[in-house]
């Protein structure tokens, strides 16, 4: 049985109120969709946000909730850009760092905190890498997941746990979208010097 919205949301605050952080530290991790170059982002803060939008991108959904402070049993989520081959890279854990780095991506900070283990009401944030397009994608969605195996993109690992975007509810985000999605590689706007071109080639060791 489908609950009405003010009890479904209720329902999952409960869920979230396990742990004593301030429900508004929680900041939407969004996804965004460019249907003319086929590529997708996640971001978390509002200067990636503006890059995207101002680049045209269309905003999808919120794939998941993280937070703007630390507390004990999380880590660090960090957004990663590979200029050469146009290709961002959200990761949390060491391994994902070590493969971005090898590959010359360069660290442009932390976007936020997630857990470092499954607290109660939170879902995994999946990495999914395809070897055709030379693309990361992270998602903590249903819809994400199954668009990149429907992709043809392959699971790497889980890199941390977030709250689903109804924990964030009210956050500030960009609403609700009526595009598609699929996973592809996301070329960021030019305020950060990054290029809009095309793959260029090379290789992201996932080992």
């Amino acid at each position: 049985m489908r609950l009405p919205i003010r009890v479904a949301t209720l329902a999952a605050a409960s869920l979230f109120s396990v742990h004593t952080f301030a429900l508004g530290l929680l900041q939407p991790l969004n996804l965004w969709w460019s249907d003319g170059r086929q590529d997708n982002a996640t971001m978390v803060t509002p200067e990636e946000n503006q890059s995207a939008a101002s680049a045209g991108y269309q905003f999808i959904r919120v794939e998941g909730c993280v937070q703007q402070e630390y507390e004990p049993g999380m880590k660090p989520l960090y957004l990663y850009y590979g200029n050469w081959r146009a290709d961002n890279m959200s990761t949390a854990t060491p391994q994902g760092m070590q493969d971005a780095q090898s590959a010359g991506y360069q660290n442009l900070g932390i976007e936020g905190y997630i857990f470092d283990y499954q607290a109660p009401g939170t879902v995994p944030l999946n990495l999914y890498y395809s070897d055709a397009r030379r693309d990361n994608f992270s998602t903590a969605t249903p819809e994400g997941n199954n668009d990149a195996m429907a992709a043809g993109y392959r699971f790497i690992r889980t890199e941390g746990y977030v709250y689903p975007g109804a924990a964030c509810q009210g956050a500030a985000s960009y609403g609700p979208s009526p595009y598609p999605v699929g996973p592809g590689p996301f070329y960021p706007h030019n305020d950060h010097g990054w290029d809009h071109g095309r793959d260029h080639g090379g290789d992201h060791d996932h080992r």
